[in-house]
């Protein structure tokens, strides 16, 4: 087969025109009243109801022995409170000062000084003392026996609910405002 050559092909220039999407209103809608219907819910009986009679079997208790328990016997130390010595205590001298009324005078009187003498409490032994052993002697507490117990059975009546009539309920007409959209699609290329 020859050699083909495709000639050169030039694609004009396009130009796509201005497009403008005009606004747009969305009429206001009203949405209708509307009235739900009364309902009546029909009279309702609950059959009766009769439990069976239970019975709770017997239950023993076996018997408990406490074992014996002894408490060792303790002594508490002897106690020696020390010698306390209380040290002498001095009381000053007081002289009180002469004291003159119109045309009366109060001689000065002078107390002589006064010491207590020391005193010493004497040193004060406790003996020992001591607590014998104390045993407790065992404890058995006899075999017990709860008897077997019945619940008698028990019917609990028929009962009716009346018949219950719901009121009718209107739901109001409500109304969705107008909208409008802008003109916003204006678009050009080129």
């Amino acid at each position: 087969m020859p050699a083909v050559t495709m000639p050169a092909v030039t694609m004009p220039a396009v130009t796509m025109p201005a497009v403008t999407m005009p606004a747009v209103t969305m009429p206001a809608v009203t949405m209708p009243a509307v009235t739900m219907p009364a309902v009546t819910m029909p009279a309702v009986t609950m059959p009766a109801v009769t439990m069976p009679a239970v019975t709770m079997p017997a239950v023993t208790m076996p018997a408990v022995t406490m074992p014996a328990v002894t408490m060792p016997a303790v002594t508490m130390p002897a106690v020696t409170m020390p010698a306390v010595t209380m040290p002498a205590v001095t009381m000053p001298a007081v002289t009180m000062p002469a004291v003159t009324m119109p045309a009366v005078t109060m001689p000065a009187v002078t107390m002589p000084a006064v010491t207590m003498p020391a005193v010493t409490m004497p040193a004060v032994t406790m003996p020992a003392v001591t607590m014998p052993a104390v045993t407790m002697p065992a404890v058995t507490m006899p075999a017990v026996t709860m008897p077997a117990v019945t619940m008698p059975a028990v019917t609990m009546p028929a009962v009716t609910m009346p018949a219950v009539t719901m009121p009718a309920v209107t739901m109001p007409a409500v109304t969705m405002p107008a909208v409008t959209m802008p003109a916003n699609m204006d678009r050009s290329s080129g």
